[in-house]
C-alpha cells in the first residue's frame, strides 16, 4: 500500500503540530498533511509550540530546526521536560542535512529527521513510522512495524531547567 494511501486509511484525523517560521513552507506542509487526512495545528516559532503544546494533545510534531524567537532544538529540549511529553514523537524538519546537525537534533531529544526541501513520499513514511496506530477494522496487521527508540541514544533530553521557569517560558 502506498504511504498516502496507509496515513489516509490507518491514521486519518491524527493530530500533528507543526512548527515553521517561514508562511510559504508552513503553507505547502499543511496542505501536504491535510492531503492525506491529518488534523494539522500550526506555530511559527518554538515558543507558540510550547503554548501549544501545554495546552493540547498531539499525536506527533514536525519541528523546523532554525527558528526565531526560540529554535526547533531548544524547544524539544523544553516540550521533553514537560509531563507525559517524554515520548511524544518530534520530528525534525530541516535543510541542514550534514551528520552533525542530524546528531544536534537527536541529541535535543527529535526522534527523526525529514529533509527540506520536503519529499512526500519521504515524509509520509516517515509519519507512519512515528505516528501511535488508530483504531481500525482490524486490518492493523497491514501497517509496517513501529520503530523503537535507538538503544544508543537517551530516551529524552536532559533537562536541567526548574519547574517553575518551565512555566514561565
Amino acid at each position: 500500500m502506498d504511504a498516502d494511501k496507509t496515513l489516509r486509511s490507518h491514521y486519518a484525523g491524527s493530530k500533528i503540530l507543526l512548527v515553521e517560521d517561514n508562511a510559504i513552507n508552513r503553507e505547502v506542509a499543511v496542505e501536504l498533511l491535510h492531503g492525506v487526512s491529518l488534523s494539522i495545528d500550526t506555530a511559527e516559532n518554538g515558543r507558540v509550540a510550547l503554548e501549544k503544546v501545554r495546552s493540547n494533545q498531539y499525536d506527533l510534531i514536525l519541528m523546523d530546526v532554525q527558528m526565531p524567537e526560540m529554535d526547533g532544538l531548544e524547544a524539544t529540549r523544553l516540550i521533553r521536560c514537560m509531563d507525559g511529553k517524554a515520548e511524544l514523537p518530534i520530528l525534525a524538519m530541516t535543510a541542514n542535512a550534514f551528520d552533525e546537525d542530524r546528531q544536534a537534533c537527536m541529541t535535543a531529544g527529535m526522534n527523526d529527521f525529514v529533509a527540506k526541501p520536503v519529499n512526500p513520499d519521504n515524509l509520509y513514511s516517515t509519519l507512519i513510522k512515528w505516528l501511535p496506530e488508530r483504531e481500525t477494522d482490524g486490518t492493523s496487521a497491514l501497517l509496517p512495524e513501529k520503530s523503537t527508540a535507538d538503544p544508543g541514544r537517551p530516551a529524552l533530553a536532559l533537562c536541567l531547567i526548574h519547574p517553575e521557569r518551565l512555566k514561565s517560558l
